[in-house]
């Protein structure tokens, strides 16, 4: 989903500069990929009876972030209500399963078993990207977590404390 996501916002941009057609139907095509469930040629998935767009087959925040920017990039240019509909959905999934993110301390790569802890680079991206999504839409809960998680970075102790939790989770991707 995360490439399909940032292929439509370049193909979004591209249309909106060059005013071809081609580029629009291009994108448009790349979203019939989010109204099929993963495994059937698509990228979505259910999680507590919400969306959540896989990034290789794994529920990690980032990959369905810029999938829903691609969304986003997507629905002010088409005339489509379903890509609105689906970018709002996909909204909602983030609010109410952040929390699943939070490890108290850090963020979260991903949210599959094993959980999967964050790098520093994709920490600091998540707090990027949630501060783009409250932007997009006022959501309060996207910028209280991009503040909380900002917060978590700032802790020497809770880098370390996350370096070591990559680590391992490292270790165990291996066995």
């Amino acid at each position: 989903a995360m490439n399909q996501g940032e292929a439509i916002s370049v193909l979004v941009r591209v249309y909106s500069f060059t005013k071809d057609l081609k580029y629009l139907k291009s994108a448009e095509d790349l979203f019939c990929a989010f109204n099929k469930m993963y495994g059937d040629s698509g990228v979505t998935v259910k999680i507590q009876n919400a969306v959540w767009f896989l990034e290789g087959g794994k529920k990690i925040l980032n990959g369905h972030v810029y999938a829903l920017l691609g969304l986003y990039d997507l629905s002010k240019v088409s005339n489509n209500k379903e890509i609105e509909l689906l970018f709002n959905d996909g909204v909602e999934s983030v609010k109410k399963l952040l929390p699943l993110f939070d490890s108290g301390f850090w963020s979260w790569y991903w949210i599959n078993n094993p959980k999967y802890m964050a790098s520093a680079m994709y920490h600091n991206l998540h707090v990027c990207q949630l501060q783009i999504l409250y932007d997009i839409t006022g959501i309060k809960e996207f910028s209280v977590f991009a503040s909380k998680f900002g917060k978590y970075a700032k802790s020497p102790i809770y880098r370390i404390l996350s370096g070591i939790f990559l680590f391992i989770g490292k270790i165990r991707k291996k066995f």
